[in-house]
């Protein structure tokens, strides 16, 4: 019976992935079979391999690629989506230091509560060292009394719990939607608009 146009489910592959140079028997192999699957197999064969993990190995893999980083760089800075799944718990897992950002908005608010349960969770059972740095409020428009009150009272709450919120506040402006598409960032492209002083700031 021929393999092609098959689908290989391996399971708890945290157990067996292991470097291509890896002594131990049946984890090189798998190795060094998954180490093909953008070759012959996938190419000539149409093999396709699906790897589960369990939740710690899933939640860890930014934090692995990551390691040998801190020799290197003072700093490394992830930006996340702002969107509770897999890729923000690895930023998670892989940070010492988070800021929240948070839209001058209601339903933004509301995903901060979200946020720091997941913070919580992250802490508790993957990363005992993560912090919350502050809560930074962005895209403020000083042009409407709703966006201004809803900048303070996400202030005054989370201050009041002990949280540090940033002083500065990032207003809306067409420079910071803008600076994307043109492929630089916000201070090359836009050196002095009123977003890029504030962030500054």
């Amino acid at each position: 019976t021929t393999l092609s146009n098959h689908i290989i489910v391996l399971e708890d592959c945290e157990n067996v992935i292991r470097d291509r140079q890896s002594s131990s028997g049946m984890a090189s192999a798998v190795s060094m079979l998954l180490n093909m699957t953008d070759g012959i197999l996938s190419d000539d064969l149409s093999i396709k391999f699906i790897c589960t993990f369990n939740e710690d190995m899933k939640n860890t893999c930014l934090s692995k690629a990551l390691a040998n980083l801190d020799a290197i760089y003072d700093f490394v800075i992830l930006d996340a989506a702002p969107a509770l799944n897999t890729l923000t718990m690895n930023v998670m897992a892989a940070s010492d230091e988070i800021i929240i950002v948070s839209q001058a908005q209601d339903a933004a608010e509301e995903g901060i509560v979200e946020l720091l349960r997941t913070t919580s969770r992250c802490k508790t059972n993957i990363n005992n060292r993560l912090i919350i740095t502050g809560l930074l409020i962005t895209m403020e428009d000083r042009r409407t009394n709703y966006s201004k009150n809803t900048a303070t009272k996400i202030t005054e709450k989370y201050s009041a719990l002990g949280m540090r919120v940033f002083q500065s506040r990032i207003p809306r402006g067409v420079a910071g939607e803008k600076f994307i598409a043109s492929g630089n960032s916000l201070l090359k492209y836009e050196p002095r608009s009123k977003v890029t002083l504030a962030y500054l700031d």
